[in-house]
């Protein structure tokens, strides 16, 4: 089982499926994620941590599908963004959005918004969204579609 970091850009970690669209030192696959589906088999990974990536991606329920596919059920995702506050969101130009406490909830279908809208190929459950510093981060985790 591998784990995965997600548009790494110099934080490259040991031990980690690095991957990010520049060619930088360290990392594992050079590829631009706004591309489907993303060069991994699915179910290989235990983890995967996207900080500060899901705000330059041009659609988020897609990168949300290619999380769920590659996940094992129980594996987590990590999703590191800036809030609408945040005096860096609009600083960087490639930013597109920003994320607040229920961004996710459309993925979770145990919450009111993923039972009306059921967002994604399968279902999430989100575990934390906690502010930091000017962002938020999500600890998200694949479920079973029949744990539902």
């Amino acid at each position: 089982m591998i784990r995965i970091n997600l548009g790494c850009g110099f934080d490259v970690r040991s031990g980690w499926v690095n991957i990010d669209k520049r060619a930088l030192p360290g990392i594992d696959i050079q590829y631009d994620l706004d591309q489907q589906p993303w060069p991994l088999p699915d179910d290989c990974a235990e983890e995967i941590v996207a900080l500060d990536v899901f705000e330059h991606l041009r659609d988020v329920i897609d990168a949300m599908n290619e999380c769920w596919r590659i996940l094992i059920v129980g594996g987590r995702l990590t999703v590191r963004g800036p809030v609408p506050e945040s005096p860096n969101l609009w600083v960087d130009v490639s930013h597109r959005r920003a994320f607040v406490e229920h961004s996710f909830d459309h993925f979770d279908w145990s919450t009111d918004f993923g039972r009306r809208y059921h967002y994604g190929i399968g279902p999430w459950k989100i575990v934390t969204a906690q502010r930091e510093n000017g962002n938020i981060v999500f600890v998200i985790v694949k479920q079973s579609r029949h744990e539902v």
